[in-house]
This record gives C-alpha cells, sequence and structure tokens, in this order.
C-alpha cells in the first residue's frame, strides 16, 4: 500500500527537507500554504498531513482544525518551534495525532510519520442525531358566530 502525505513546511527548513527525510515510505507532496492544503484534501485525502505551527495566512492548528470537514481519516501533525499560550489546548481540541515542539530533529520527526502512517485513523465524535422537529399543530377552526 502506497501512504501519501502532505506537508505544509511555510519556513520550516526541516519540513522543507521531508521527502529527503521519509524516503520511500511515502510518496510526500510540499504544499505552499494552508489554502493550497484545503485544496489538496477536496481532491484526494492524506494518510498524514504534517504542518507548521507558523504558517501565513492561517496556522497549522487552525489547518488542523478544518481537516477533519474534508479528510477525517487523516491523521495530523503539527510542528512548532515554541508552544505558547493556548496552543497546546487548542491542539488538544483540534484532534492532532501530535504536536511537535522544539528543536525538530530530522530522525525523530521520521518515527512520528512512520508512527502516525502506521495508527489507525482517528476517532471522531459522532455527530449528534437531531430528532425531527414536531410537525406544528394546525390551529382550531374559529368559532361560529352567534
Amino acid at each position: 500500500m502506497a501512504y501519501k502525505v502532505f506537508v505544509v513546511a511555510g519556513d520550516n527548513k526541516v519540513l522543507q527537507d521531508l521527502p529527503a527525510i521519509i524516503g520511500d515510505a511515502a510518496t510526500v507532496s510540499l504544499l505552499e500554504s494552508s489554502n493550497e492544503a484545503l485544496w489538496e484534501l477536496q481532491q484526494v485525502a492524506p494518510d498524514v498531513l504534517i504542518a507548521d505551527l507558523d504558517l501565513p495566512g492561517f496556522s497549522g492548528l487552525d489547518l488542523a482544525e478544518l481537516v477533519p470537514d474534508f479528510a477525517p481519516e487523516t491523521r495530523v501533525v503539527v510542528c512548532a518551534r515554541e508552544v505558547i499560550g493556548d496552543r497546546e489546548q487548542q491542539a488538544a481540541k483540534a484532534g492532532l495525532f501530535r504536536l511537535v515542539s522544539g528543536e525538530i530533529d530530522p530522525g525523530a520527526l521520521r518515527a512520528v510519520v512512520v508512527e502516525a502512517l502506521n495508527a489507525p485513523p482517528p476517532e471522531r465524535a459522532p455527530e449528534p442525531v437531531r430528532e425531527p422537529e414536531p410537525e406544528p399543530t394546525p390551529p382550531p377552526p374559529p368559532e361560529p358566530r352567534k
């Protein structure tokens, strides 16, 4: 089975070099922006999407929150040089496979990608079942005039 990986690297040199780091383990597509990633997700769902946290336009976490709408079985890895503020909480809510932070070692990143490729698809919360609304009751007929 040929695995497919999308990488939205921004200016992250390690992510830009990911095709060479991954080797033959998967087909890697380097994408320029979050917008391009969303476009590609509409065409084909990768097994794994890896994005830098700090991307032009909208962040890797913002992208991660949108991935399930287009590719619910795609595992998402976000790489951050530094995690500031509430980004860890946002990452947990986004359903990431992994948030990699700090100095990114190419060998460690390859191991995360291989782990993500071999992991089962993420479990998404089921959509709530909406009960059909009852049909409106017609008003009673007017009373006859006397």
